[in-house]
């Protein structure tokens, strides 16, 4: 499945004002962060994750993350992943394009 499809086929179960999908961030080099992944854009491959296990992702390159999404056995290649920069909000966002 691309990226295209994919995004089709989850606009519903992705889309604004739901309750996200289980999902593991990985990267080489820093331990693994589990949280939700939500689909931010419909129009593009872009989403965002919120860690939901306390973990600090400031550190992880803003290219280069694997994001699992467990409920769905898809794999999401991240980049230019970065933090929300609203004041309060702990969650980051990311451009994303489907390999598995």
């Amino acid at each position: 499945m691309n990226t295209t499809e994919f995004i089709n086929s989850q606009k519903q179960d992705l889309g604004p004002g739901v309750a996200g999908l289980a999902a593991t961030l990985t990267v080489a080099g820093q331990p693994p962060s589990i949280g939700k992944f939500y689909l931010e854009s419909v129009r593009c491959g872009q989403g965002t994750f919120q860690p939901t296990d306390e973990s600090s992702l400031d550190k992880y390159p803003s290219n280069g993350a694997v994001l699992l999404l467990t409920e769905k056995s898809e794999r999401l290649r991240v980049s230019n992943f970065r933090r929300c920069t609203t004041p309060g909000m702990h969650h980051y966002h990311f451009d994303f394009e489907v390999i598995g």
